[in-house]
């Protein structure tokens, strides 16, 4: 819902009745909340700043905080909806990729992380699931080659 007196947007999560008041428009008709199952994550492109508990930070007018440009990854979670300028990517939430034994993931960082600097790479080996970061991308998979003598 846009206000336009104070040219805000605000999210309305319902079950709710909610009545429009002449001053109020409506962006987006009411939609489904994003539920992620377990083992399954997705993309989002401009997510809104939280601080440490989870709260939603605004502004001195009401109006969400986003992070333009940024994207950022959710795991299995409670089902949220999408605030204003919040992209969910493809429109698709994706499986968590499972390792078997023996195989690998080479990964490249994208930019400056936990130690890591833009352009290192590295392998994730397997058995194990593999969770995404925004800040590293998969460039192969690697199967392990087995030497024998002779």
């Amino acid at each position: 819902v846009h206000d336009n007196n104070t040219n805000c947007s605000r999210v309305i999560v319902g079950p709710a009745t909610f009545t429009r008041q002449e001053h109020e428009q409506i962006l987006i008709y009411p939609r489904q909340c994003i539920a992620i199952p377990p083992c399954h994550y997705c993309v989002i492109e401009n997510p809104v700043i939280r601080v440490s508990a989870g709260a939603i930070v605004r502004d001195e007018h009401g109006q969400v905080k986003v992070r333009l440009g940024d994207k950022e990854i959710r795991l299995t979670q409670e089902p949220f909806p999408l605030y204003p300028q919040e992209v969910l990517v493809n429109d698709e939430i994706l499986p968590l990729r499972v390792l078997a034994p023996n195989t690998a993931l080479r990964l490249k960082a994208l930019r400056d992380f936990e130690g890591r600097s833009a352009g290192d790479e590295w392998l994730f080996e397997g058995p194990a699931t593999y969770i995404p970061k925004i800040e590293e991308a998969i460039i192969e998979e690697i199967c392990a080659t087995v030497l024998r003598p002779n």
